[in-house]
């Protein structure tokens, strides 16, 4: 469990950047987890709260071979800021036979009614309408 195989592409963009899943940034996955706030924004995630940081990587990264199609962080891309992530970006649900997919997007508090959700899921779904056959997102 140490590293995660992940083939998926960063994306940047002007106030933006999605970055792949990784041991360091999934502790904040876990942390908006717990907060009830972040479960009901991500109605997705539809486990029961987990007991600890351990037993909620080895469900999420069960998760992301079963469940997800992508799942990326959402970081600020600022000189100021301080290089955790402010929300995350996933698409699940893939149908390659009819052309569709979901996506979820979450943005913590604070950075709520800003650019960041807007530019991260017009980055997320112009590379997938660019790579995917895709019809419905």
């Amino acid at each position: 469990m140490s590293n995660i195989n992940v083939q998926t592409p960063t994306f940047a963009g002007r106030y933006t950047e999605l970055r792949p899943v990784d041991m360091q940034s999934l502790k904040y996955f876990y942390l908006w987890h717990i907060d009830l706030e972040a479960e009901l924004a991500h109605y997705v995630y539809d486990r029961p709260r987990m007991p600890n940081e351990l037993m909620f990587k080895d469900t999420f990264l069960q998760q992301m071979k079963d469940k997800y199609h992508l799942f990326l962080f959402i970081y600020p891309k600022r000189k100021d800021a301080n290089n955790e992530p402010i929300g995350f970006i996933s698409t699940f649900r893939y149908n390659d036979i009819d052309g569709h997919i979901q996506l979820s997007i979450f943005i913590t508090p604070e950075y709520r009614s800003k650019h960041f959700a807007i530019e991260a899921g017009l980055l997320l779904i112009n590379y997938l309408f660019a790579y995917y056959p895709l019809r419905k997102v």
